[in-house]
C-alpha cells in the first residue's frame, strides 16, 4: 500500500510541478488552477481508495487484530501425550462460546478423556490459521 501511495503522490507532484513551470503566456492561470485542483482531487481519491483497501484487508497491516478470531482462554486446556504436555482447544467449548466455524480440519484430532472421546485443536496450529488466544492464562 505504501508503494502505491508514494507512487501516486509522486506522480501528482510531478504533474503539478510541470503545469506550474510552463510559461504564463502559453497557459491561462485559471486553466492551471483548474488542472491543479483536478489533480489534487485525483490524488485524494487514490489515497482514500488505498485506505479503503487496507480496511477491507483487516485493518492495520502490522497488528491484524480485527481479522483474528479470538479463542476464549476457558477453551484452552493442557493435555499430556507421548510427546509431553501441550495446550489444546476444545471444539465443544468453541461452539458453546459462539466462536464461528468452520474450524481448520488440519488442526483437529481426537483425545480420550474420562467423559469419552473429544475433538480438540492444537493451539499453535489454530494460531497459524488466524486464531488467537484471548487474554492470558494464570
Amino acid at each position: 500500500m505504501k508503494r502505491n501511495l508514494i507512487a501516486a503522490m509522486t506522480a501528482a507532484a510531478f504533474a503539478i510541478s510541470t503545469l506550474t513551470a510552463t510559461p504564463a503566456a502559453a497557459n491561462n492561470k485559471n486553466d492551471i488552477s483548474a488542472l491543479e485542483a483536478i489533480l489534487g482531487v485525483i490524488a485524494l481519491g487514490v489515497i482514500v481508495n488505498e485506505l479503503d483497501k487496507d480496511k477491507s484487508r483487516g485493518g492495520r497491516q502490522n497488528s491484524g487484530f480485527s481479522r483474528y478470531k479470538v479463542i476464549p482462554t476457558a477453551c484452552v486446556f493442557p493435555v499430556r501425550g507421548h510427546k509431553g504436555r501441550s495446550d489444546v482447544v476444545s471444539s465443544r467449548c468453541l461452539r458453546n462460546s459462539g466462536v464461528k466455524g468452520p474450524y481448520p480440519n488440519r488442526c483437529a484430532f481426537d483425545i480420550r478423556t474420562r467423559y469419552g472421546r473429544q475433538t480438540v485443536f492444537g493451539t499453535r496450529c489454530m494460531q497459524n490459521y488466524g486464531y488467537r488466544i484471548g487474554g492470558r492464562r494464570r
